[in-house]
Order: structure tokens, then sequence, then C-alpha cells
């Protein structure tokens, strides 16, 4: 059995729902033995300072600072997991609008990708985002059903969310992803090497 580190990337994506990341980055941690490697976009240092992920990850680079050659991130990925994935960086990843260089590494990097969508019901539904998630389903990307729960408020009335998978269901997901030995076999939609 292969004892190397798995290279995992993390995309923090432009939502407040990266206050959760730390969490994620505990249990992906624990899973196996992975690399950390986490970019962080220009609007989620605004919501949590790059710092507070220094004990989490192997290494932090966020959008604003000077960003390293593109190439060198995405290069020799075992697997890349943007969370929280906002409506937003699935069109700019399908191609539906301009991407940043994190997108477009994104878009180049043959590691299998796997979406961790962090929106509203309504975003969720919206015919531009299901198409975007159409095509990058299509091309062999892994987009998550985001877990349905109901709220209320206070007796006026409850309301559907959807939110972002627990840690544990995404380190199942990477488990499957990079270390399918696991008995559990391919994860569906795994695109296979060449």
């Amino acid at each position: 059995m292969d004892e190397s580190p798995r290279q995992v990337l993390v995309v923090a994506g432009p939502s407040a729902g990266v206050l959760t990341l730390p969490a994620y980055l505990r249990v992906i941690r624990a899973e196996r033995n992975c690399r950390l490697t986490v970019v962080m976009s220009s609007v989620a240092v605004r919501f949590l300072p790059p710092e507070a992920l220094d004990s989490e990850a192997d290494e932090v680079f966020d959008e604003q600072s000077e960003p390293p050659p593109p190439a060198s991130v995405f290069a020799g990925l075992d697997g890349v997991i943007v969370l929280p994935a906002t409506a937003a960086v699935l069109a700019e990843v399908a191609g539906a609008a301009q991407a940043s260089w994190i997108t477009a590494g994104l878009r180049s990097t043959t590691a299998p990708v796997v979406f961790v969508p962090s929106m509203n019901p309504g975003q969720w539904n919206a015919r531009s985002t299901r198409m975007n998630i159409e095509r990058l389903r299509a091309g062999g990307l892994i987009v998550v059903e985001p877990e349905r729960t109901t709220t209320t408020d206070g007796g006026s009335g409850s309301t559907e969310v959807r939110s972002m998978p627990g840690p544990p269901a995404i380190a199942l997901i990477l488990r499957l992803l990079l270390w399918p030995d696991t008995g559990f076999g391919p994860l569906q939609g795994t695109p296979t090497p060449h």
C-alpha cells in the first residue's frame, strides 16, 4: 500500500460558509495521510483570516496577497475540494463567467474536483445554476447535493434551507476519491486516469 501523502487542494470560496472550514480541514486531515493546501478567495479572507487555518493546513494562500503561480498550485494534485462553492464559482468553472486565476486553475486541473455548494434554495434551483451543474457533471466533476433542512422562524412559518453536508460526509467523499481501496469502490462521476 502506498503511504505517500495525497496532495489535496482546498479552495475556500467566496461565502460566509468559509467560517466552518477549520472543522472540515480537521476531519479531512484525520481521515488519512494527506498534505492540505488551502487557497482562499478574496471574499473568503473577509470572513476568515488565513492565519486561522495555519494549524489545520500545510500551506495557506490567499488571492489578495502575492498568489503563487497557478501552475504550481494546481500541479501534482490527487484531489481538489471547493468548499464553500457559490453559484458564481460554479458559473466561472463551467465557463459561463469570466474566470479568476483560481477558477481558471480548477478548469485546467486533471485531478478529481469536488464542489460543495453553499447557497440559498433560490440560487440552487435557478435555471442558470442547474445548467452549470449539469455542465460540470458532464465534464466528470463532482457537485455534491446540499443537505435539505427546514427551519422555523418563531411561528410565522418554516423555510427550506440547503446547507453544506457536514465534515464527515465530505471526508467520506474524499476517501472514496483518493483511497478507493477502502472497499467502497470508485465514486460515480470520478474521472478515470488516462
